[in-house]
């Protein structure tokens, strides 16, 4: 990445307001912040006292589908499906990850946004993680910008596991 290029996405808010929806990466106030199911409610009272005229928040970074309501709770967590979004209501909605899943299901996640008629429908694709792999390692970028495999990730740490127990004796 250029000075310039870097110069200018440092230049950019952290959060965006289109309308009646603010949209951002982690937490309002900063990206790197996971917002879970158990983090949203806070999330949405600060979109009603800093945001007043949203009811919707668009937010990423935990990688799973989440949607949640300040009035009805979790709606929908960790998978496909489509919400309802009441009226009156403000709700917190991440789609997903397009790439760097979490799960043992290779799939590209994302959410269609229907302001109109007051639905979000989060939706998944599956894609050729290999192929995607390949093409970032040509172009140099680091090995965790990869799609990860889980349940490799957890046979990696079964055997160390067992190597420890040997180590020590158990």
């Amino acid at each position: 990445m250029t000075s310039t290029n870097a110069d200018f996405l440092g230049a950019l808010p952290l959060v965006a307001e289109l309308e009646a929806i603010v949209a951002g990466h982690g937490s309002l106030e900063d990206p790197s912040v996971y917002v879970t199911p158990e983090r949203a409610s806070a999330q949405l009272d600060r979109l009603r006292t800093a945001y007043r005229l949203s009811d919707t928040l668009v937010l990423g970074h935990i990688h799973k589908p989440l949607a949640y309501g300040d009035r009805r709770g979790a709606l929908l967590v960790g998978r496909s499906g489509s919400v309802k979004l009441h009226e009156g209501e403000r709700h917190l909605l991440n789609p997903g990850s397009v790439g760097q899943s979490r799960e043992s299901r290779v799939v590209a996640r994302f959410l269609v946004l229907d302001l109109e008629d007051r639905w979000a429908h989060f939706r998944e694709v599956a894609y050729d993680h290999r192929a995607c792999n390949r093409a970032l390692r040509r172009r140099g970028l680091p090995r965790r910008t990869y799609h990860r495999n889980p349940k490799g990730l957890r046979a990696r740490a079964g055997r160390l596991r067992g190597r420890l127990r040997r180590a020590v004796g158990h």
